[in-house]
């Protein structure tokens, strides 16, 4: 429908960037080959420049964490054993992936004066782009998330790279665990890994972006009055997301600055 693969599953290169939302593990048995797949395309993008940013869901992290209620016995099978799998998801091939491509946050400016895709807003002092995200371009860009950037969340500053650093310091402490804590179930669940930081909880707690439901769950009236604060802090015109979802179409909030694309056809 977006023209991003041809019939074939081929890049087309009619889009110049495509933002997978992440959860693409737990939704059944072709866990591998998504993830080949969408790392082929990532090089086939490339080839012809274009982009393809992909962020980390909820799931891919409770994997990593060791959280597999929702991991189903069938695609266990696919990896040959609960060893290898456990393996990908913490030290292996798939975190290999996920640390190397992957993000928590994402900002897509809409005007090559802003930066390419993830320059921060605001931007360091000595970038070559203060003087045009400081000007009336400043927020033509869009942000993205798995669950949402609620108003509470602390680390919106500089947006993305505030949320991806503390991201990137949790995923290496859960990797770093030696031994790695047997999967739940039917094990204990293994929480967060010692040394966890407050600002790592925060980013994996209720109102990170990992989890936040508001902006699909609160009142128009509340939604709409929260959300130019977060929209002003990140550097964007429009906040868009997965995580929650409805089944008959992407929903549109607040004349469209709240963007709600998880349409359950993952």
């Amino acid at each position: 429908m977006a023209h991003v693969v041809d019939e074939d599953g081929l890049w087309t290169g009619e889009v110049d960037v495509f933002v997978q939302t992440g959860d693409i593990i737990d939704r059944g048995d072709d866990t591998i080959a998504l993830y080949e797949w969408l790392e082929e395309l990532r090089e086939q993008a490339h080839g012809v420049g274009g982009e393809m940013i992909s962020l980390l869901g909820n799931h891919e992290w409770m994997n990593t964490i060791g959280d597999w209620r929702y991991v189903f016995p069938s695609e266990i099978e696919t990896f040959d054993s609960i060893s290898a799998r456990q393996k990908a998801v913490t030290t292996g091939w798939l975190a290999n992936i996920w640390a190397s491509n992957y993000t928590t946050a994402a900002r897509l400016p809409l005007h090559a004066l802003l930066g390419p895709p993830n320059t921060d807003y605001p931007p360091p002092e000595d970038s070559q782009y203060v003087r045009a995200n400081a000007g009336p371009l400043s927020h033509a860009a869009f942000s993205f998330v798995h669950g949402g950037l609620a108003p509470s969340y602390p680390n919106l500053q500089p947006f993305p790279s505030a949320i991806n650093n503390i991201s990137a310091s949790l995923f290496h402490k859960l990797r770093s665990r030696d031994p790695q804590p047997p999967p739940h179930p039917p094990h204990a669940y293994p929480g967060l890994p010692v040394g966890t930081t407050r600002e790592e909880a925060r980013l994996y707690g209720s109102d990170g972006p990992l989890w936040y439901r508001g902006w699909a769950e609160e009142s128009e009236a509340k939604v709409c009055a929260q959300v130019n604060q977060v929209l002003e802090k990140t550097g964007t015109r429009r906040m868009v997301m997965g995580h929650t979802p409805n089944l008959r179409s992407i929903v549109a909030r607040c004349g469209g600055k709240v963007l709600i694309i998880d349409t359950g056809k993952s």
